[in-house]
């Protein structure tokens, strides 16, 4: 099954998207993360599959937030 790591801006976003991802029994294979920082963490955790991020989580650099996470997840 493929990993997905969800790039949201706020805590209680993050706690949702895990409480649902319980909830369909796929906790192994969401994450989240709130903050560049952390989704670059995350990334050296284990490397997803699959990246979505709020567009106001990359901001103000978009394209590079892009390049970072495929520096890091270059199969994502």
């Amino acid at each position: 099954m493929r990993t997905v790591l969800v790039c949201v801006r706020t805590p209680l976003a993050a706690q949702h998207l895990t409480s649902a991802a319980a909830r369909l029994g796929l906790s192994a294979v969401v994450r989240t993360a709130v903050s560049d920082p952390e989704v670059m963490l995350r990334l050296a955790e284990r490397q997803p599959d699959v990246v979505l991020a709020d567009t106001a989580l990359t901001r103000p650099d978009s394209a590079g937030f892009v390049r970072r996470v495929l520096a890091r997840a270059p199969q994502a």
